[in-house]
């Protein structure tokens, strides 16, 4: 019996599977939410609005910001979240971080709440006073004291170069960074957070387009 002939695939066919396997490794590069364990740093929502440096500090971002808040605390006056979202620019810019990461942290540790305390946090930014009660003072020097932590802007101004200092010894990443600033590697945590940063850029386009 005579064996059949080869089959013989199209050049054209090898072409398209070539052509698809370009247009879709970028998009396999950017990982999903959790995938592999990668957030922030493969995320490109993120890595779009960190390339544009200082600029995502400008105007709408305290707007973009304030409107978070009282999405996530609708007991928050307008003008109070006017006020944090403005000293969380203010910051961000201070110290090189991106507003809308402090923003969301601010939203998950304590809800946009100032008086927020638990196992020994404090503030917006829960920053627990026993394990930084000898830097803080170093590198703020009017900060001496629970109650002075506790002062909104006092609290976000910490919170922010304390996550600066986290993203320098990291080497920029910012997943790993998050975990420090935590206390401990949390994948909920960095999701929530991502979250949370997907919904003010897509706050922040629709305001820089309307």
């Amino acid at each position: 019996m005579k064996a059949p002939p080869p089959v013989s695939i199209p050049r054209m066919f090898f072409r398209r599977i070539l052509l698809l396997s370009f247009l879709l490794t970028p998009l396999l590069l950017l990982s999903e939410p959790g995938e592999a364990g990668s957030f922030f740093d493969n995320d490109r929502y993120f890595l779009t609005m960190r390339s544009l440096g200082d600029a995502k500090c400008a105007s709408p971002a305290d707007k973009v910001i304030a409107r978070f808040f009282r999405e996530k605390n609708p007991k928050l006056p307008r003008e109070t979240a006017k006020k944090y979202s403005q000293i969380v620019v203010e910051a961000a810019r201070e110290f090189g971080v991106d507003p809308f990461l402090v923003a969301g942290i601010i939203v998950k540790e304590s809800t946009v709440r100032a008086n927020a305390e638990s196992r020994g946090c404090y503030g917006l930014m829960q920053i627990k006073w026993s394990a930084h009660k000898k830097s803080i003072p170093k590198a703020f020097p009017s900060i001496r004291s629970v109650k002075d932590l506790q002062k909104p802007e006092n609290n976000i101004r910490v919170g922010a170069y304390m996550l600066a200092n986290f993203l320098r010894r990291n080497q920029g990443r910012v997943d790993a960074s998050l975990d420090r600033y935590k206390g401990s590697p949390s994948t909920k945590y960095k999701s929530t957070l991502l979250k949370y940063y997907h919904r003010m850029i897509s706050l922040y386009h629709k305001e820089k387009t309307s």
